[in-house]
């Protein structure tokens, strides 16, 4: 659970700085994951 979640800030730092209109997206998609695992 916890490599899952540094996983994910890993990929969002990377993307922050190659292209920061992506980070967003990483961002939304990393709280629809995250909520669909609380409820699931």
């Amino acid at each position: 659970m916890q490599k899952f979640f540094d996983m994910f800030k890993k990929k969002i730092c990377i993307s922050s700085k190659e292209q920061k209109s992506n980070n967003f997206y990483l961002i939304k998609v990393y709280f629809s994951m995250y909520n669909s695992l609380k409820i699931g």
